[in-house]
């Protein structure tokens, strides 16, 4: 982590893929519906949470897996700096699945906590040590109330963590050699690395995002919204 967080362009660069994960793949932006949009379809479509769930699963997939499916986001989504098109578009589609996931299982897109949950499915199983590396215990209890007791500093710390680890995963030109470890990277992310990535973040939302009761949406700690 020392290493990615002391270059500046790293820094940056994890910055602003955060930036545009949240702002594109969860509120929406442009072309890119948001993803409480997505899960309303798809709730209405299937008449329940789960089945829904799976029908974005399958919709994202195809959607990763698409040759050029990066051009499709027109003007609307600026490019990350250092980062090829296609990796800042699977991100922003595999954040909206996240979130659209924790939409279905009742939690309020809008609180802190759900979104810093959203970005740390983006790392799959590396998500649960980076929230150890930040004292957040999820031994024997929900990880959205471990992520209460954190502070809006240390949630942007924590927010700012996966921005490294993103970039650090999926490489950047000329930095820290990453390229060397992500040979995929020169010719943008293959269709199968994406499924398979989308898949492992589906994977870690479901496990994260548990369901909530009926009576109510989690808005935040101990703040409970009751939808009319």
């Amino acid at each position: 982590m020392s290493e990615l967080s002391d270059n500046p362009a790293l820094r940056a660069t994890g910055d602003q893929l955060v930036e545009r994960v949240l702002t594109a793949g969860v509120d929406g932006l442009g072309p890119w519906r948001s993803a409480e949009a997505v899960a309303t379809e798809a709730l209405a479509a299937e008449g329940d949470p789960e089945p829904a769930i799976q029908r974005l699963l399958v919709a994202h997939r195809r959607m990763v897996g698409a040759t050029g499916f990066a051009t499709s986001i027109g003007g609307a989504l600026a490019l990350v700096v250092g980062l090829p098109a296609d990796v800042t578009s699977y991100h922003v589609a595999a954040a909206r699945l996240s979130a659209a996931i924790a939409h279905l299982r009742g939690y309020d897109l809008a609180a802190p906590q759900v979104r810093s949950l959203v970005l740390i499915t983006l790392l799959g199983e590396e998500g649960t040590s980076l929230l150890a590396q930040h004292g957040v215990s999820t031994d024997g209890k929900d990880v959205l109330t471990a992520l209460s007791g954190l502070s809006t500093a240390e949630l942007s710390e924590l927010n700012r963590s996966v921005g490294y680890q993103l970039v650090a995963k999926f490489g950047q030109r000329g930095a820290v050699n990453l390229v060397k470890l992500v040979p995929f990277v020169g010719g943008g992310v293959g269709a199968g690395v994406n499924m398979v990535g989308i898949t492992t973040t589906a994977r870690s939302a479901r496990t994260l995002f548990l369901p909530r009761p009926v009576a109510g949406r989690f808005a935040g700690p101990g703040v409970t919204v009751i939808d009319q």
